[in-house]
């Protein structure tokens, strides 16, 4: 998709759909050095998008940019409950954890 066609789906999925089911961003390459490529990319355009619609007076500002953070961020973290992963993560990794304890090391 080019940045321009994808700036204009931003802006029409904004009236269409709910804030929480779109990420701006993410998961689309295999080499972690382009994500960094692609994250400003993403928000360049993103930028661009809600940009026109408080110019246009769709948004006002403090929305746009509450919009931006659910697409950046907010939309992934809930959608991989990235919370509830860390606080999996480090029960397992202090104390034995219950992971562990059911399974341990072979040998």
């Amino acid at each position: 998709m080019t940045p321009r066609t994808t700036a204009e789906f931003v802006r029409r999925y904004l009236h269409a759909a709910p804030a929480n089911k779109l990420f701006a961003f993410g998961g689309d390459t295999g080499w972690p050095v382009m994500s960094v490529g692609y994250a400003l990319q993403a928000r360049k355009w993103l930028a661009c998008a809600l940009e026109a619609e408080v110019r246009e007076g769709w948004l006002d500002e403090k929305h746009a940019i509450e919009y931006a953070e659910r697409n950046m961020y907010a939309n992934q973290h809930a959608c991989f409950d990235i919370e509830g992963r860390r606080k999996a993560l480090a029960a397992v990794t202090t104390a034995g954890g219950p992971f562990l304890e059911d399974h341990p090391p072979a040998g």
